[in-house]
């Protein structure tokens, strides 16, 4: 446990550190090299041969490298342009569509891990099926990291959202927890857990949003009834804490038919880069979807 929070501490600093004073370009490229990362780790959870897994390390590089300069470009551009990379990547049909495929993809996961946990679907431990997703989450991942990070705020939100419903999920689970939310996927989380991380996430949007409803740096702007802007929001942050609770799950799913226990052993204390993206994975782009909707 001590080696788990130094390594916490360290990661959340560097983060912080990252996020406030690193320029697009140097964040992108720091995320594209975490990304590449988890595209290993991906690989050793798939049970790649040698020859499948440098086809896959390729093609996957590739994406990340592609996604990574378009989006370094479409910094560049909107300085020029004085606009904002949100403008860029919601005006790119193949950038944005990648985001609203990886969205609906994630909404749909809770009703995909409920039937697996019944009865496995093999969609789910598919390996060209998983070749595809884990390459198409990550690249949707460094794309809406890199966006939001030009709206600090927004950004610190969604990671402080999921923190807390997860750190609450766990705590509320280990003091209350008595059913089991899918004994066959993770036997360690329980309904009450994730009930506790679902209502303390939706707290925490509450205050989020009326503690920033206004001054120079709001949560959020729009034209809107201020009631109905807070209510779309947190029922936004009601469905991120859901979401983000299912790709822990389905990241157990595949470690579990890996006959892994973590996707690496990177970070000592929490195993693998995805076992610590995994929820945020999930997040980040029904996050950023859900915005426009608002």
């Amino acid at each position: 446990m001590k080696q788990r929070i130094i390594t916490g501490v360290i990661l959340g600093i560097v983060a912080l550190l990252a996020i406030i004073f690193l320029p697009t370009m140097a964040f992108a490229l720091l995320l594209f090299l975490v990304a590449m990362i988890g595209l290993n780790e991906w690989s050793n959870l798939l049970k790649l041969a040698s020859f499948p897994k440098k086809i896959y390390l390729g093609v996957g590089g590739i994406t990340l490298l592609t996604v990574t300069i378009v989006l370094i470009a479409g910094a560049k551009s909107t300085v020029m342009d004085h606009a904002t990379l949100a403008r860029f990547v919601m005006g790119n049909p193949i950038i944005y569509g990648l985001l609203i495929v990886m969205a609906l993809f994630w909404l749909g996961m809770p009703f995909l891990l409920s039937i697996h946990s019944r009865k496995p679907l093999a969609l789910l431990i598919n390996r060209e099926f998983l070749f595809v997703v884990s390459i198409l989450s990550l690249a949707a991942l460094v794309i809406t990291l890199v966006t939001l990070q030009q709206g600090l705020i927004l950004l610190f939100y969604l990671i402080l959202l999921i923190i807390i419903a997860d750190s609450s999920a766990y705590f509320v689970g280990r003091k209350f927890g008595k059913r089991k939310l899918a004994p066959t996927i993770s036997p360690g989380k329980t309904i009450e857990g994730a009930l506790g991380g679902l209502v303390i996430g939706v707290i925490f949007s509450l205050i989020a949003i009326t503690s920033f409803a206004g001054g120079e740096m709001p949560l959020l702007t729009g034209n809107g009834s201020q009631w109905i802007l807070t209510l779309n929001f947190v029922s936004l942050s009601a469905l991120v804490v859901i979401v983000s609770i299912s790709g822990d799950l389905f990241e157990s799913v595949v470690k579990r038919h890996a006959g892994m226990k973590d996707s690496g052993n990177i970070l000592p204390g929490h195993g693998g880069v995805l076992d610590r993206i995994d929820a945020l994975t999930a997040a980040a782009p029904l996050f950023f979807v859900g915005l426009k909707f608002i």
